[in-house]
């Protein structure tokens, strides 16, 4: 299901004549990681792309924060220690630094509204200054 699904549904998009296709997968997607998450994520991005969509925009958070129905404990570890990683995750590591779904939600919003041709990928720390920035 979870490499399934968006592929059905870039594949409709793309039948339709879908002139933007948007997707969330997650930081660290690599179709040869050995973590199977990171693993089916890139291989979701990969089958995406090969599709031929006009224009995609895939969209790699690191850890998203906001309100959640189920408990989870790793993510309300992570939560906690937030102020610490807004710290250290600088550089390079600035792509691991968690987001908030919100920011998420209004960087995918701005993205979808552009005219964009090609493929773009946006990493946790690209996708929090677009949701910051003025609409063009």
């Amino acid at each position: 299901m979870d490499l399934e699904y968006p592929l059905t549904l870039a594949k409709l998009a793309k039948q339709n004549r879908v002139q933007r296709f948007l997707i969330v997968t997650a930081v660290g997607s690599n179709r040869g990681s050995r973590n199977f998450y990171s693993r089916v994520k890139g291989e979701v991005e990969e089958g995406v792309m090969s599709i031929g969509l006009p224009s995609l925009h895939i969209f790699r958070p690191s850890l998203l924060l906001g309100d959640r129905q189920e408990f989870r404990l790793g993510e309300k570890l992570a939560i906690m220690l937030n102020p610490l990683f807004k710290l250290i995750m600088r550089g390079r590591l600035r792509k691991f630094k968690p987001i908030l779904a919100a920011d998420v939600a209004r960087a995918m919003a701005k993205k979808g509204q552009a005219s964009q041709k090609g493929c773009f990928i946006y990493e946790s720390h690209q996708i929090y200054d677009i949701s910051r920035a003025p609409l063009s």
